[in-house]
């Protein structure tokens, strides 16, 4: 982890309706980034 680029780290509390927005958005960009990649 030391070669990451991103090194820091957040921690913040949301509501459960936003912890679903952010889910679905890291699952949209995990496959947009999948596509890129082939």
């Amino acid at each position: 982890m030391a070669n990451r680029k991103r090194n820091i780290q957040m921690n913040f509390y949301v509501t459960e309706n936003k912890k679903r927005l952010i889910d679905e958005r890291i699952k949209l960009l995990a496959s947009l980034f999948d596509c890129q990649c082939t």
